[in-house]
């Protein structure tokens, strides 16, 4: 929803609600759970914790809003397998 802020702002402005209702039930699914699904480090974290880290590092203010995301996006952080699906990610959008 970034690249139609200013080209299509109503656009814009319906992704970004979009993504808010997706990270508050994301938030609330966190809320005393360290993972997503189960106690443990699954491809769901990985794929979903890669795409929130992106989304917390292009929307700054967001840690504040959704403190959940942000303590288990930097869990993920200290993961190899999450490290290497967030430089995946990261090349394929420069790409």
């Amino acid at each position: 929803f970034l690249v139609h802020r200013q080209s299509n702002p109503d656009r814009a402005a319906a992704g970004a609600e979009r993504f808010r209702a997706a990270a508050t039930a994301i938030e609330q699914a966190l809320d005393g759970h360290e993972f997503l699904v189960g106690e443990s480090l699954t491809v769901a974290d990985v794929v979903t914790g890669a795409v929130l880290a992106l989304a917390l590092g292009k929307l700054g203010g967001l840690a504040a809003d959704y403190p959940n995301i942000s303590a288990y996006v930097e869990r993920l952080k200290t993961r190899p397998a999450f490290q290497r699906a967030v430089a995946a990610t990261e090349s394929s959008l420069r790409d």
